[in-house]
């Protein structure tokens, strides 16, 4: 079996997998891995003779994760991102065999709920038939917020053991009844038919938008905002035949941009921070106004993390060099708001005051943060 060292670094989570003296890559698999994003999988970022780096979004260990409470609604997330993976990755032509099922070594972003597997390209199996099981039955052993029990789970896990084998189609429909809209969400926003990402930025985007509620009217009002949401995104930040040819609906776009085109163009005299007031949508909760551009960043999500790397950013500045790749987080706590500097070179600022790295500072409306010399303004409703 590979051995896995995992760090956060630059606010990422590297993964090193080093193989051991009998096992060999499989060149067929890294090439696999190398050219596509196959979802529910750290990236390969690099090859070395005898281990592999990957790469993803920052968590920690699912071993790590079960010491606390955690909610029903969690549990079965978890359990159906297992499911949707063990679904995909025969697709992706990698063997599921190679995919390390062990707790430890399994990661989980602590404010999506999100799972990142170790794929270990090797020429061997790791696991036999059955594999997957023992892994399910141990994620059952989780303890219960102090609101709700623990029947659920011990369910779940009489269910796996009744059933004797692993069933994809059994668990999702199990799945389904206990926590209605979980598998629905999962498979329309953060997982492809193929198997492999189309648009990572899109995934990070909409995964902190999957917070599933109980009941089933709830979660399809929260589908259908984490919709809403993503195509405000595209219409503010991707070029307009990009947009065109995704949404398929490239006349209603072009008018759109067309009309914020002529709003600046007759308010050139006006200040940035008089158009700001002048553009409020009170139909959105939250947003940052970018006085450069004058666009509107939704920031009606758990996380928004803003730099100029699209891989690891949910909005991107391109166009000013001083922004780092991973500049700063705005972040939602019940209902307040903070700002954090993640250690950009050339600081965060906010209302002209330069910000601690990594300290949560409250966020009020009107304000004016400054990423570098990249001003915006925040808009709280």
């Amino acid at each position: 079996m590979p051995k896995c060292k995992s760090k956060i670094k630059e606010h990422q989570m590297w993964v090193v997998v080093k193989l051991s003296f009998k096992e060999k890559f499989d060149e067929r698999q890294i090439d696999i891995l190398q050219r596509n994003c196959v979802n529910g999988l750290l990236k390969l970022k690099e090859r070395k003779a005898n281990a592999i780096e990957l790469l993803g979004p920052t968590g920690i260990s699912l071993a790590e994760w079960m010491k606390n409470p955690i909610s029903k609604n969690d549990f079965f997330y978890v359990m159906a991102q297992i499911t949707e993976l063990i679904r995909l990755i025969p697709r992706s032509g990698l063997n599921l065999s190679n995919v390390i099922f062990d707790k430890k070594h399994i990661y989980i972003n602590q404010n999506t709920r999100m799972l990142q597997f170790v794929y270990a390209p090797v020429s061997t199996k790791l696991y036999g038939e059955n594999h997957i099981v023992p892994l399910l039955e141990e994620i059952c052993s989780v303890k219960a917020l102090k609101e709700e029990d623990m029947h659920y789970a011990r369910r779940f896990k009489s269910f796996l053991q009744d059933a004797g084998k692993y069933d994809g189609a059994w668990i999702e429909r199990y799945i389904q009844n206990e926590a209605p809209g979980v598998i629905n969400a999962l498979k329309k926003h953060t997982f492809y038919k193929n198997g492999f990402n189309a648009n990572d930025e899109k995934t990070e985007l909409l995964s902190a938008n999957l917070r599933i509620n109980d009941e089933s009217e709830e979660s399809t009002i929260l589908l259908q905002t984490a919709i809403e949401v993503n195509a405000d995104y595209e219409e503010a930040t991707m070029p307009l035949q990009s947009v065109a040819d995704e949404n398929d609906c490239g006349e209603e776009t072009t008018t759109l941009l067309q009309t914020s085109q002529q709003v600046r163009e007759e308010n050139e005299e006006t200040t940035p921070l008089l158009q700001a007031s002048m553009e409020i949508d009170f139909s959105t909760p939250a947003y940052l106004y970018r006085v450069k551009t004058g666009e509107k960043i939704s920031i009606d999500k758990p996380i928004i993390r803003i730099g100029k790397e699209p891989k690891s950013c949910d909005y991107c500045v391109l166009d000013n060099g001083r922004v780092s790749r991973i500049h700063a987080d705005i972040i939602k706590r019940g209902a307040e708001w903070y700002l954090c500097d993640l250690g950009a070179v050339n600081r965060t600022y906010l209302e002209g005051e330069v910000l601690l790295p990594s300290r949560e500072y409250p966020l009020a409306a009107g304000q004016h943060i400054k990423l570098a010399d990249e001003e915006f303004v925040v808009y709280i409703k």
